[in-house]
């Protein structure tokens, strides 16, 4: 873990932190504090490096980098939290259910990381050439 902090990440979901581990299905707060450090912390953090190109220490993490990495993690145990809720009545006359839908990575959040990207995209070339295909303009 570089730059963030189960602890951080579950307190920032739920500041009462209290029940939230039973409304996850986790058995204590400890196990919480594990998935979140193993798993969601793990791919948040590889996800924004994906993303932006650069690999930060705690040292080297920009403020709202970091603070945009820690909404994501808590969007996806927001997830976690919605979907033990079970499906969503969209519809009470009619009885439509729907699939929550909660998106760890928002436009905002990409938004932020797209100021700090680095890298460039990539094209794809080939050193195939025809009669047809020049090297250079020529106008006539």
């Amino acid at each position: 873990m570089a730059y963030l902090d189960a602890t951080v990440v579950v307190q920032f979901n739920d500041p009462g932190k209290q029940t939230l581990y039973k409304e996850l299905g986790f058995i204590s707060e400890n196990t919480l504090e594990t998935f979140v450090s193993t798993n969601i912390i793990l791919g948040v953090e590889n996800r924004v490096a994906e993303i932006i190109g650069v690999t930060y220490t705690a040292e080297t993490v920009p403020a709202d980098v970091k603070l945009a990495a820690t909404q994501a993690a808590c969007n996806v145990l927001a997830y976690i939290r919605v979907n033990r809720m079970g499906p969503l009545i969209t519809n009470p006359q009619g009885f439509n259910l729907s699939v929550p839908i909660v998106t760890a990575f928002t436009p905002e959040i990409m938004a932020v990381l797209a100021l700090h990207k680095t890298s460039t995209e990539q094209l794809a070339s080939s050193e195939y050439k025809t009669d047809k295909i020049r090297d250079t303009w020529e106008e006539t």
